[in-house]
């Protein structure tokens, strides 16, 4: 299992509030913080490859619970 706990500030330029997800290189999802305004973080998640789905987990477990 991989994890990573950061704290991050707002930042005008989007690229040094990224954090990518990969596999040896291969990028599967860039996360990057948008906005922060108060206790509330607003991020953009993005995947250039169409087999890669992103939900919220109560969509996910909606989804596939029983799987």
């Amino acid at each position: 299992m991989s994890k990573l706990v950061l704290t991050r500030k707002e930042n005008t330029n989007n690229k040094d509030s990224a954090i990518v997800v990969h596999k040896k290189g291969n990028v599967f999802l860039t996360i990057t913080v948008i906005k922060i305004n108060g206790k509330q973080v607003k991020l953009s998640l993005e995947s250039e490859d169409d087999s890669v789905l992103i939900d919220r987990k109560e969509v996910f477990l909606r989804k596939y619970d029983g799987e």
